[in-house]
């Protein structure tokens, strides 16, 4: 059998993007004295990259490695004390591994979801829904990487996220049952993972823990929080047992582990020698 992968065509993409053959050449050969839309253009590229379409032309336009830096989008960092501790632990990793392999990091705005960055070699998302991660990956023709998160194409993409399911069962003593406490992620699906791993979950808007929702539960339950200010909240609460999850914490969220992952992958898809493995979790 014939396991060659077949070579992707000029037609192929004008037929995904429903433009003509013309147009698409156009795009991949830069002819800027052809009116050409930017959503078409971006349709065009989205396609040319996700397909694997290649030729000198497109092999430049799509070149990556040459700026030397990679981009950390984080709109959710300082959202709570819980949240800035956990970011900057993870990206003063993050800055340092980068830093082994010849890239510096650089914080970005929200200037990614519209257009594309033309200074960077890659972009790690850090808790954002997938509509918007699906909106940086229109605009971005490098490697994405999204980080507490989940995004819809993991052929295309890779994702980072704590293993919540080993949290628990680190948690757990004989015959007890293990609670969630956290503030809720961007991604709803995300949220939903964590449910799965926890007998019960508790999500905190705002400051202050729900009130009355540990009344009915076991007396013997474990909380674990996402965070040490949550936990030193849930530590008020008499005969509760409570441990946190966050970077040093009574269960380590693995900050430098993270780094390392998401650097590695960065190097790698920059190089396209990534790795099969797309839904990555680590404790």
């Amino acid at each position: 059998m014939n396991n060659k992968k077949k070579k992707v065509t000029i037609k192929d993409i004008a037929e995904a993007c429903g433009v003509s053959t013309a147009t698409v050449s156009y795009v991949v050969n830069g002819r800027s004295d052809q009116r050409i839309s930017p959503e078409t253009w971006k349709r065009v590229m989205h396609e040319v990259h996700l397909m694997g379409y290649e030729s000198s032309a497109v092999a430049k336009a799509l070149a990556t490695g040459n700026s030397g830096v990679v981009g950390l989008f984080a709109p959710n960092a300082a959202s709570s004390p819980d949240e800035a501790h956990a970011f900057a632990a993870f990206a003063r990793e993050l800055s340092s591994r980068l830093d082994q392999r010849g890239y510096s990091l650089r914080l970005i705005d929200d200037s990614c979801v519209s257009q594309t960055i033309e200074t960077l070699d890659a972009i790690v998302a850090m808790n954002i829904d997938r509509l918007t991660f699906w909106k940086i990956g229109f605009n971005c023709f490098y490697p994405l990487i999204c980080v507490d998160g989940i995004v819809d194409d993991l052929f295309l993409f890779y994702q980072i996220n704590t293993d919540f399911a080993r949290a628990a069962a680190a948690a757990g003593r004989p015959g007890s049952q293990v609670c969630a406490v956290l503030r809720p992620f961007a991604e709803p699906r995300l949220n939903r993972r964590v449910e799965d791993s926890f007998d019960f979950t508790c999500f905190v808007e705002g400051e202050a823990i729900p009130e009355g929702f540990f009344a009915d539960k076991p007396r013997d339950m474990v909380c674990v929080a996402l965070g040490r200010c949550l936990a030193e909240q849930l530590g008020r609460v008499p005969g509760l047992k409570v441990l946190s999850l966050c970077p040093g914490g009574d269960i380590e969220l693995p900050a430098a582990r993270k780094a390392e992952t998401v650097a590695s992958l960065v190097y790698d898809t920059i190089r396209k020698r990534a790795g099969a493995e797309h839904d990555i979790r680590l404790l």
